[in-house]
């Protein structure tokens, strides 16, 4: 296996730590996404083309996605089938979270020039509506928000395993 192609299987390996979709809040500066700055990175140090390594980020960041949609749509099905919730508020999580995804992903565009307090005020207030949302159609926010909305979750960041 080439050098080249074996960083660039190593750096896909980086995605999950850096949290493949959420709004990550690491070592980086306020307004740079840590994604990228992994990305200028390993293209600086090992010489490598840009577009290639962006390419592996975001083949691994869609594979992870989909595993985790996967995973989630067996386990809201099995919610349903244990009793634990209905049909209609499966049939609501779903389109919810599908909405939530779009606003998540308009968010981090719009909000990418705000300070982190700015950033972390806005991410309360989505977070707020969320457990409205959920209180008015008598659902749990762990099927909204791994963590149940209690951290930094789903939109904000890890999960917590044992909530979703």
């Amino acid at each position: 296996m080439k050098t080249t192609h074996k960083i660039l299987l190593a750096s896909a390996a980086v995605i999950p730590m850096l949290g493949a979709g959420g709004l990550v809040a690491s070592a980086a500066t306020e307004t740079t996404n840590p994604r990228d700055s992994i990305i200028d990175k390993l293209v600086t140090k090992f010489n490598l083309n840009e577009s290639e390594v962006q390419s592996v980020f975001d083949e691994a960041r869609s594979e992870r996605r989909s595993e985790m949609e996967a995973n989630f749509n067996e386990k809201i099905s099995q919610a349903v089938t244990d009793g634990d919730l209905t049909q209609e508020q499966a049939d609501k999580i779903t389109a919810k979270r599908t909405e939530l995804e779009s606003t998540r992903e308009a968010n981090m565009e719009a909000w990418s020039d705000l300070t982190h307090e700015e950033r972390h005020a806005k991410m309360e207030e989505v977070r707020d509506e969320i457990k409205t949302w959920a209180d008015e159609n008598n659902i749990e926010m762990k099927w909204l928000m791994p963590g149940g909305g209690r951290g930094h979750g789903g939109m904000m960041g890890g999960a917590n395993k044992e909530d979703i």
